[in-house]
């Protein structure tokens, strides 16, 4: 009886074995049951969405139909990685009197990208979810990814202010004076002017404040003006300097040193710089 559970044993063994051998020089077998994307992204050049055209131009990404501005690269890589998961297995309607319903009639999103034309359609039952289809047949499908922050938002254009990502040095010039900051040891502090009793979290919001500043709109034309506020700031990578010129309706026009763009600044973003002085650091 023992000899006979010991053969069994062996056979389970060498059975688990087998399998084991089999999935490792076939892999794809497990992928069987898998979702299989109906969109191929990897290597993708170029993206139409409705009217705006994205081109990738060596390893960045650009809006073409907007004198190739900069695109928000982030953005790009978050829609193609969203495209990469649509699939066929969550099928809600064959009727092509229903794409209305769903959004993916002429109200739509028309998508492309390489050889396939999508159209993406309303938001789901939950905000996480999409209608869409593929523009030459009539069913719609329901896919677990939002269209909402990328190919519903009409703007690819990266309007933040790209400084140095390393910055150490800040130095700002304004109608009440120079302010100079410099970051050692993980801390930032005020080394022009000469100030006591300086709230270090005012410090650190300024910095935080220039490191996130972003445009309203962009032109690819155009003069800044004569600046009221000049930012200079240094890192590893080298220095560039904002120029923030003349007002336009409530925006202030800026210009970086580096980039031939002219940038709308909204009283949010620049208010603080322009009006920059001493007690700034010590009110509490």
């Amino acid at each position: 009886m023992r000899s006979l559970n010991k053969r069994v044993i062996v056979i389970v063994l060498f059975l688990i074995l087998l399998v084991i051998t089999i999935i490792l020089r076939n892999p794809s077998l497990l992928e069987l049951d898998a979702p299989q994307s109906i969109i191929k992204t990897e290597g993708a050049t170029e993206i139409t969405i409705n009217q705006t055209k994205l081109t990738k131009t060596q390893d960045s990404w650009v809006v073409a139909s907007q004198d190739n501005f900069p695109a928000d690269e982030l953005k790009v890589e978050q829609l193609l990685s969203d495209l990469s998961l649509l699939t066929k297995d969550n099928l809600v309607s064959s009727n092509p009197a229903n794409h209305s319903q769903y959004g993916v009639g002429a109200e739509g999103v028309t998508l492309k990208v390489g050889a396939e034309t999508l159209i993406i359609g309303d938001t789901g039952p939950s905000f996480s979810t999409n209608y869409f289809r593929l523009a030459a047949e009539d069913e719609v499908y329901l896919v677990d990814v939002s269209f909402e922050p990328t190919v519903k938002d009409p703007e690819w254009r990266d309007l933040s202010l790209s400084f140095p990502p390393s910055i150490d040095r800040i130095t700002i010039q304004n109608n009440n004076g120079e302010f100079v900051f410099e970051q050692k040891d993980n801390n930032w502090n005020i080394t022009k002017p000469q100030l006591e009793n300086a709230v270090d979290t005012r410090i650190s919001d300024l910095v935080a404040r220039i490191k996130s500043m972003r445009a309203e709109d962009a032109t690819v034309s155009g003069e800044a003006g004569s600046p009221s506020v000049t930012i200079t700031v240094k890192g590893v990578e080298g220095e560039d300097t904002l120029f923030i010129g003349q007002k336009e309706d409530n925006e202030r026009l800026a210009k970086l040193d580096s980039l031939p763009y002219i940038y709308y600044l909204a009283p949010s973003e620049f208010g603080v710089f322009l009006e920059l002085n001493n007690s700034y650091f010590t009110d509490k």
